[in-house]
């Protein structure tokens, strides 16, 4: 079974999460450096492009651990408090990249496998500033 973002749901977290932390839209957007108008589709469900670093940011501005704001899912293994916000874009890049047959054949958790793996062995690679993981030869290996 093919693992999808539901745009509806996840626009329902983030306007959760916002009114939760008392903000408006136009203070999140600011915060995270996008538009108001930038929240409002991504609420309403109408934007379907999530970047990873918009993401990662609307994340720590909610709170929330970016995998379970996109799926709302915390089976993924990545258990530090202070998530690696590099390793997070890296995860979350290896996740887009996988083709969508090989996503149908890994089964119901293939998502969050993929991205607890890629998330630690970015975490794992020693000098990961200076040379990260190629993204095409984790995303090889992975699946």
């Amino acid at each position: 079974m093919k693992r999808n973002i539901n745009h509806r749901d996840v626009g329902a977290r983030v306007k959760a999460g916002r009114k939760s932390a008392g903000l408006t839209q136009l203070e999140i957007g600011n915060q995270i450096g996008v538009t108001k108008g930038a929240i409002s589709q991504w609420e309403s469900g109408a934007a379907i492009d999530y970047k990873a670093d918009n993401i990662l940011r609307l994340a720590q501005a909610l709170k929330i651990c970016p995998y379970k704001l996109l799926y709302n899912d915390s089976s993924a293994s990545v258990t530090d408090e202070k998530l690696n916000n590099k390793a997070v874009i890296f995860a979350l890049k290896v996740i887009d990249t996988i083709d969508v047959k090989v996503r149908d054949a890994q089964g119901d958790n293939w998502c969050s496998n993929i991205f607890s793996k890629a998330y630690n062995i970015y975490c794992m690679t020693p000098n990961t500033d200076k040379a990260p993981p190629s993204i095409s030869l984790l995303t090889a290996l992975l699946v």
